[in-house]
C-alpha cells in the first residue's frame, strides 16, 4: 500500500494553534485547490510542525515509483532548515534508519540547518524516506502539547521487479493495532447507532484479513 502522508490541525483549543501540523506540497501546472489534492495523493510532499524539508532520491521526488532489476545503486539526499533546534536528520529505508547526521549547525540568520547525501544498495522492493527527528523526554519541547520538533517526507519507492514492498515489522504492527482498534470499539467507543459500531467492526475485520494475508 503506498498511502501518502498528510497532515493537519483536526481539533481546536488553545493548546493547538492552528497549522502547528502540516503538510506541504509541491504543485507543478495550476495553482489550485484541485490540483494540491492531485499532489496529496501522488505523495508529492512533507508533513512537519515546522522544519523545511527537502529530500530526493537520484533526483526523483517523493512519491515517485521505479522499477529495477537484481539490484540497483541510489543516493539519497535531504536538507532540512529550522526555526527551532532539532536533534536529528535522518534517512529511513523501509521504516529503517539507514542515516543520520547529528546536531545540526545555526546559522548567522538563526536557522538550524542540516543535510545528508547518503548511498544505499537496494535488493529488494523498498521505499526510501527522510525525516527531522527529536527524542521527547531528552531534548526541549518548545511547541504545543509538549512536542518535539519533526517532519516527514513521503517516499520514493523503488521495486524489484515490480514487486510491492513487504515490510515484516509494519504488518505485524498494523495487526496489533487492528486488533487494539477492534478491541476499542467493543469496550469503549461511542457510537451514535448499534448499525455504526457494525460496520466499524466490519471494515476493521476486512483489513486484518488483508494484513493477514500478507
Amino acid at each position: 500500500f503506498r498511502i501518502p502522508l498528510a497532515a493537519g490541525t483536526d481539533k481546536m483549543s488553545e493548546r493547538i494553534p492552528v497549522g502547528s501540523s502540516r503538510l506541504y506540497v509541491k504543485v507543478e501546472g495550476r495553482h489550485d485547490f484541485d490540483a494540491w489534492i492531485d499532489g496529496v495523493k501522488a505523495g508529492n510532499g512533507f508533513i512537519t510542525n515546522g522544519p523545511m524539508l527537502t529530500f530526493s532520491v537520484d533526483g526523483h521526488a517523493s512519491g515517485e515509483v521505479l522499477d529495477f532489476k537484481k539490484s540497483r545503486r541510489v543516493t539519497a539526499t535531504s536538507t532540512a532548515r529550522s526555526l527551532h533546534p532539532f536533534s536529528r536528520l535522518q534517512i529511513l529505508v523501509n521504516s529503517r534508519v539507514v542515516a543520520e547526521v547529528r546536531n545540526p549547525t545555526r546559522n548567522e540568520d538563526g536557522i538550524y540547518e542540516a543535510s545528508i547525501n547518503f548511498p544505499i544498495e537496494l535488493a529488494e522492493s523498498s521505499w526510501i524516506a527522510s525525516r527531522v527527528a527529536s527524542t521527547p523526554g531528552v531534548d526541549e519541547a518548545i511547541l504545543p502539547r509538549r512536542m518535539t520538533v519533526f517532519a516527514h517526507a513521503n517516499p520514493v519507492y523503488f521495486l524489484e521487479d515490480g514487486k510491492p514492498v513487504r515490510v515484516e515489522e509494519s504488518i505485524d504492527y498494523l495487526k496489533l493495532y487492528l486488533q487494539y482498534t477492534q478491541h476499542w470499539f467493543r469496550t469503549a467507543a461511542n457510537f451514535e447507532t448499534p448499525v455504526e459500531k457494525r460496520d466499524a467492526l466490519q471494515l476493521t475485520e476486512r483489513a486484518l484479513e488483508i494484513y493477514q494475508g500478507l
